[in-house]
């Protein structure tokens, strides 16, 4: 059975990833994934709001070993996640621990349903 991510409460979280990416309309490659979350009731002005989320709701959920990375071990967590909006959707987070370190970094978070791996 999966265990809950290692050191999940050191979990490093980019504001960047959240706010210039994930919640971004604009971006060309991440506007599908701001459209999501926009339904769930994050946007750009509230990236914090996601990460606070992400941190409550997600990392406490059972990760499982990712795709093999150069960098490092990644490990997914696919889990419901409720938005301000209240309704909760299945969300994907990808963490990787990168050679070296003892805590994960986020890679991405995205709807559960875009995962391919």
């Amino acid at each position: 059975m999966p265990e809950r991510l290692p050191n999940a409460e050191q979990a490093r979280i980019d504001p960047r990833k959240l706010r210039d990416y994930a919640l971004n309309l604009e971006h060309e490659s991440g506007r599908y994934k701001a459209e999501f979350f926009a339904q769930m009731g994050y946007a750009r002005d509230n990236w914090d709001q996601l990460e606070r989320d992400i941190r409550e709701q997600h990392l406490n959920q059972p990760a499982e070993l990712g795709q093999p990375s150069p960098h490092g071990k990644k490990f997914v967590i696919t889990a419901a996640l409720q938005g301000p909006r209240g309704t909760p959707h299945q969300v994907t987070t990808v963490w990787i621990f990168r050679i070296g370190k003892d805590y994960p970094d986020l890679v991405t978070v995205e709807p559960a349903a875009r995962r391919k791996d």
